[in-house]
This record gives structure tokens, sequence and C-alpha cells, in this order.
């Protein structure tokens, strides 16, 4: 039989002793304001570190965190994510997001999300890997903490995705890592729905009740055939699978308007996925307007009309032509030379590096990063 953990803490006490000795604790796991401003330690705060080699004492039940105990972990990690500089000097002296954030006495949502990533990423981890070896993956507890696991990786693809790690910035966001965790959590987390699905504890107002949110997901990731004959009926009928099958098709046959008019419907979560996207499907739009189709003589073009169906900003699509070949760019700088073969632009590229985008970003509205993981409204 499985160990059953009985260990209450976010970390075991044993953990805390060993890390105590090498002052091995992150900054985050030194002291914050809790409840009414009281101040917390590490031993309040320290949560357990994701082990690679699982040995025979990592499996001895006081090492291991109950399932509830795993759920509160999860909401304070995540209730991280919101907390600012100056909230009873949070991050301590010399320590917190960019050096060039906090000397102006605050930090925006994407600092503290890049600040706390590496952190969050290995403690989310530990968790799942308790779950794992106490053989609890078929909870309640569970399911929702692999759907918290699974809306973090996909915010963090998409909010972090400028912040990529250099050489200048070594300890900077790595898409990759990132990308691993969301697909094992996913993969995991489809896993559990069809076992609960076969055990007849799915269904709809069940343990279940999100699968349609996160199957789609996973089509979004990559359209295949295969995953749509294995989803319950209920399912495959749900908005979200039309969602995600018609976006997909949209990619393959290189429909951009329809793609964008998804874009701008689709939620912050289902834009996140689809932003690596967005450069790809403008540059096919631009090439099928500066095509034959239009006749040989260039049009001018409204730019704003150009930036309502691409979700492209009007001064992003002003420095672009200007920067390509200012001679497309009309004489009140209102339209672009475009429509038609002979348009100037016609052989101007778009960088196409992934970058975030004001019609995805304006979908958070006032939601922290917190209410979008947990799918709390405001």
């Amino acid at each position: 039989a499985p160990p059953l953990g009985v260990c209450e803490s976010m970390c075991p006490a044993e953990e805390v002793e060993e890390r105590l000795r090498w002052d091995d604790f992150h900054p985050l796991e030194r002291r914050h304001p809790g409840p009414a401003h009281v101040r917390l330690g590490v031993k309040d705060l320290a949560v357990k570190k994701f082990r690679r080699n699982i040995e025979a004492g990592d499996r001895a039940p006081r090492r291991l965190r109950t399932r509830q105990c795993l759920a509160r972990t999860v909401e304070h990690l995540v209730a991280l994510l919101d907390l600012r500089r100056g909230e009873e000097d949070v991050f301590g002296e010399g320590t917190g997001p960019s050096a060039a954030s906090s000397s102006s006495g605050a930090i925006s949502e994407a600092d503290q999300l890049e600040w706390t990533h590496e952190f969050l990423w290995d403690r989310l981890r530990g968790v799942r890997t308790d779950l794992t070896i106490q053989r609890l993956l078929a909870s309640p507890e569970s399911i929702r903490i692999h759907e918290h696991c699974v809306r973090y990786h996909i915010v963090a693809s998409y909010e972090l995705v400028e912040r990529k790690a250099t050489v200048a910035n070594p300890h900077g966001f790595d898409p990759a890592l990132n990308r691993e965790q969301l697909m094992k959590s996913l993969q995991t987390l489809l896993s559990i729905y069809a076992h609960s699905y076969a055990a007849g504890e799915g269904g709809d107002g069940g343990i279940c009740s999100n699968e349609a949110e996160f199957r789609a997901y996973d089509l979004l990731l990559g359209l295949d055939a295969f995953k749509l004959t294995r989803m319950p009926g209920r399912v495959l009928r749900s908005k979200e699978v039309a969602f995600a099958v018609e976006a997909q098709e949209c990619l393959r046959t290189g429909n951009w308007s329809r793609w964008f008019k998804l874009l701008r419907r689709a939620t912050y979560l289902q834009a996140c996925l689809l932003s690596g996207h967005v450069a790809g499907m403008r540059q096919r739009a631009l090439r099928i307007l500066c095509s034959k189709v239009f006749g040989p003589s260039a049009r001018p073009f409204a730019i704003g009309d150009l930036s309502g169906a691409l979700c492209w900003p009007e001064r992003d699509v002003r420095r672009w032509a200007e920067t390509a070949e200012p001679e497309a760019v009309t004489e009140d700088k209102a339209a672009l030379l475009l429509a038609g073969h002979s348009s100037p632009l016609r052989e101007c590229p778009l960088d196409t590096e992934e970058k975030r985008c004001e019609a995805i970003s304006a979908k958070k509205e006032k939601q922290t990063f917190s209410q979008v993981i947990f799918a709390r409204t405001t």
C-alpha cells in the first residue's frame, strides 16, 4: 500500500531543520505579513522543495503532506503572485524583483510574476510529487491542484514571453521548461479526468466539472483527431472544445480573418495559448493583401481598419510601415499603400518574435493573477 502523509505543514519539520543549518531559504520563505500583519517566520513560510531522486526516507508519512495541506500550499504559493512591495516590506532589504523597479517603491505584476516563477516552478513540482507518491491523483484536491498548475503555466507562458533568459539575465524565463511542466500537469489532469469518468465520478457538477476547459487547452496546444475520439460526448459538444477545434482549423487553412475574430472572442487563458501565432497570422494577412487578388496597383488601406482586423495597435502598424517602407504611408498617415500586388510593403517582413499583445492583455482586465488561476471573478 502507498504511504499516506501526516504532515500538516507546508514543509516537513525535518526539512526545515536541515535547511536552517545551511540558511537555505528563498526570500519569500523568510518573512511577509500574515493576517493582521503578524510577522511570519521561515517555519511558517517554508515550502517543501522538489526532489528529483526520491529516497526511502522521503516516503515516510511524516515527510509527506496530507491532501488538505497540499491544497493549502498551492493556495499560499499562488497568493504570492499578488504581493507587492510596500506591504510591510514584503521582500526585505536588497531582495525582490529588479532593482530598477524596486527603487521606485513599486513593482509591476509582470516583475512579480518573473521573480516568483522559479520558486513556484520548483515548489509546485514538489506538491505534485507528494500526490504521486501517495497515489492521491484521483482525489478532488488533486484535480483542483493540477487545474491551478495548468492555468499558472499558461499565464506564465504568455506574460513572461518577453523576459526570457539571456546572458545579461541568466535567471530569466525559460519557455521550454515552462512548457514541459505545463504539458506534464495537463496530461496528468486529463488522465485523472478519464479515470474519474470511467469510475462514474465525472459528469456535470462532479469533480470533472471543468474538463471541457482543459480539454480545449490541450487541443489549442496541438490538434489531434485521436484526442477527439477519446472525449466524452458532453465535453466534445462543449463550446470550449468547439472553439479550440475552429481555431486550429483556421491555423491549418490560413484563414487569418476568422482566426483574429476568434482571438477577439477568446477568454484570457485561451488567448494566451493563441498568442504564439499572432505574428505569423499577421504576416499571412499582409501577404494576401499585397497579392494579385487585389489587382496590380497598390491602393490605400486604412490603418484603423488594419489595426482592428489584425488586433494590432495603430501606433505599431504605423511604426512598422514607416520603418520598413516610408513611402507606403500616405501623407495624412491614416492609410497604407497596401492592397495590391505593387504595394511597396509586399516584401517587407514582420518581426515574428513572440511578444505580448495588447488585445490579449486587455482580456485580463482588473483580475489579479491569483483570481485568474483560481478562476475567481472580481
